[in-house]
C-alpha cells in the first residue's frame, strides 16, 4: 500500500507540476507572440512613414524644379523645350518613388492613384527630356495637391498611432 501511494504521490505531483509548466510556457509565450507581433507592426509603419516622407519630400524637389522650368519658359516667351535640342538637362527626379513605390502601393490611401499618375507624367517629363507649359503647369498643380495630400495622411498616420 505504501508503493502506491508513493505512485499516486509521484503521478499528482507530475500532474500537477506539468499542468503549471504548461499554464507558465503557455503565457510566456502568447506574450512573446504578441510582442513580436507588435514589433512587426511597428516596423511596418515605421517603413511606410520612411517611403511616404521621402517621396513627399521627392515632389517638393520636383515641383520647386517644375516652376524653376515653367518660370524659364516664361522669361523666354516659349511654350516648349526640348532639353537633348539645348545640351542641358533638367534635374527631375523619381528615384525615391522607384524605390518605395511597392510600399506606398501596398498601403490603402485614396490618392494613390493621382500619386501614381502624378509620377507616370513625370516620368514621361525625364524619359523624354522634354516640357511644355501646359503640361509643368499641371504636373504643378498635381505635385502641390499630392504634396498636401500626403503631408494630411502622414499626420493623421502618427496621431491615430
Amino acid at each position: 500500500m505504501d508503493i502506491y501511494l508513493s505512485l499516486l504521490s509521484g503521478l499528482v505531483g507530475t500532474l500537477i507540476g506539468g499542468f503549471i509548466t504548461w499554464l507558465t510556457t503557455r503565457y510566456t509565450l502568447s506574450r512573446q507572440f504578441k510582442e513580436e507581433r507588435n514589433r512587426i507592426i511597428s516596423q511596418e509603419r515605421r517603413g511606410e512613414l520612411i517611403a511616404l516622407n521621402s517621396v513627399e519630400k521627392e515632389i517638393g524637389f520636383n515641383v520647386f524644379e517644375l516652376c524653376a522650368i515653367r518660370d524659364l519658359m516664361e522669361a523666354n516667351n516659349i511654350d516648349f523645350i526640348d532639353f537633348k535640342k539645348t545640351g542641358s538637362n533638367h534635374t527631375l527626379k523619381n528615384d525615391k518613388w522607384n524605390k518605395h513605390s511597392d510600399i506606398i502601393e501596398m498601403i490603402d490611401i485614396d490618392f494613390l492613384g493621382r500619386l501614381q499618375a502624378f509620377y507616370w507624367n513625370l516620368t514621361q517629363e525625364i524619359t523624354l527630356q522634354v516640357a511644355n507649359k501646359e503640361r509643368t503647369n499641371k504636373l504643378i498643380s498635381d505635385g502641390f495637391k499630392i504634396r498636401d495630400e500626403i503631408e494630411s495622411y502622414v499626420e493623421k498616420y502618427r496621431r491615430d498611432g
